[in-house]
């Protein structure tokens, strides 16, 4: 069921409701309100506006949980306190999100809007995603009970410093730069990291013995320069190599798709190492 359209200018205001179908509520201009309780079961609820969306009571579900712009839109997306943004959810707004929903998606792979995250501790599977606008997680730390996805397709990434408990990470900038200050990644689980234009590692980045820590590109074509002086679109230091903890079970470089050159010291491998 979809509310609302893609040139509608009114908010929208939403009372309590049990939905039995998967909601759309969608406005260009106006706000959204929901100002009762929204239970959906196993069914999805998406939220569109270039304006804000307040919410003043829960939202729960077992379903997709979308909040984002409206297509192409250049509107900015701030969640949690002091975060810019034109749609922002206050970090009192963000306590309505209830467990349980099985993945919940920040923007949009077409959202052209910056988007800024601040700390906060997410208990679903997270994915936040920009089309050519600037993805930032700000926080000194922000933690993911169940894993979490940033990508920006034509943006950059860039993350202060995330903790997962389960799951594993993805940060993608697939031609731009992913910047990421710090992560601890919880047992088992994986990072990676995918650039065309470059790495840089500002923090320890610690795993665990059974999982693998993964540098690669977003596109195949791209060169690799693994520590100093060594040329590549993708290049690490080793100053930023010395971030790499050694409590990871497996280290990659780069992946078998990979068709740009590998620079690296002596005994490292073409593909990965």
């Amino acid at each position: 069921i979809l509310i609302g359209s893609t040139t509608m200018t009114g908010d929208i205001n939403i009372n309590a409701t049990s939905w039995l179908d998967p909601m759309t509520f969608r406005t260009n201009t106006g706000v959204i309100n929901v100002n009762g309780a929204q239970t959906m079961t196993g069914n999805a609820l998406t939220f569109n506006t270039n304006a804000d969306l307040v919410l003043n009571a829960n939202l729960t579900g077992t379903g997709a949980l979308i909040i984002s712009t409206i297509a192409a839109s250049a509107t900015t997306m701030g969640f949690g306190d002091t975060m810019v943004g034109t749609l922002n959810l206050t970090n009192a707004e963000l306590t309505r999100i209830q467990f349980g929903w099985s993945g919940i998606t920040l923007g949009s792979g077409t959202a052209n809007g910056a988007l800024n995250l601040g700390a906060w501790t997410w208990d679903d599977v997270l994915t936040v995603s920009t089309g050519s606008g600037n993805l930032t997680a700000a926080a000194t730390t922000m933690t993911l009970a169940n894993g979490v996805t940033f990508s920006s397709a034509s943006g950059n990434a860039s993350v202060a410093n995330i903790t997962t408990v389960t799951g594993s990470a993805t940060l993608t900038a697939t031609t731009g730069t992913v910047t990421l200050n710090g992560a601890t990644i919880g047992t088992g689980g994986g990072l990676t990291i995918n650039a065309n234009n470059n790495v840089i590692l500002g923090g320890n980045i610690n795993g665990s013995a059974g999982g693998t820590l993964t540098i690669s590109s977003a596109t195949p074509t791209a060169t690799f320069g693994i520590g100093d002086t060594m040329i590549g679109n993708v290049n690490l230091t080793n100053a930023e190599l010395a971030f790499i903890q050694s409590n990871w079970g497996n280290l990659i470089f780069g992946s078998t798709a990979i068709t740009g050159a590998m620079n690296c010291p002596t005994g490292c491998g073409p593909k990965s190492r």
